[in-house]
């Protein structure tokens, strides 16, 4: 049997393939995964940082492998449209309730920020660049919960070649 922390990342995925994120009760990822609450507190703060967990183990982790191979920001981003793409229903549960102060969106939010300012290198983020970075994200976040919400109909490439375009200046020496 699998470890605790991947049998919760494998029922809360297995919930949101039925029904929004916001709909889900600690209750029922436990009670699927097989684990206790308190087994479920151990890892995880709430069901958005285990949403959070299920985006990593699903498609960062692909990314990230494409990271370490010295691929280009383009073909990061393309691996991570892809793998979304493939799980549909997954995605449009997690970005549906974009606004709440608890969210998946502001957990990968926050995350994708931290992404990119370890990416350019911390010795190099002054506060104004955290603040360029941080209106990136923003941006990149909108854009992508619409495509995914969308039903993700536009290519994969119009959609990082948006991204690209919209990447300030200040970060493309870093990113591009």
């Amino acid at each position: 049997m699998a470890d605790p922390k991947t049998r919760l990342i494998k029922a809360m995925r297995t919930l949101c393939e039925s029904k929004d994120v916001e709909k889900i009760a600690v209750g029922e990822i436990v009670e699927l995964a097989g684990v206790s609450r308190q087994t479920f507190y151990k890892y995880y703060q709430d069901k958005y940082e285990l949403a959070l967990a299920v985006y990593m183990a699903d498609v960062y982790r692909r990314a990230d492998t494409a990271f370490l191979q010295n691929r280009s920001f383009r073909e990061m981003v393309r691996v991570i449209l892809l793998a979304v793409k493939e799980s549909p229903r997954l995605y449009q549960s997690l970005f549906r309730n974009q606004h709440s102060q608890n969210s998946f969106m502001k957990q990968w939010h926050d995350f994708s920020v931290e992404h990119d300012i370890n990416t350019i290198g911390r010795a190099n983020v002054t506060p104004s660049m955290r603040m360029v970075i941080d209106g990136f994200i923003t941006g990149t976040d909108k854009i992508f919960a619409d495509w995914v919400l969308g039903g993700m109909k536009e290519d994969v490439d119009e959609i990082l070649d948006i991204f690209v375009r919209l990447m300030p200046i200040e970060i493309r020496p870093y990113m591009l």
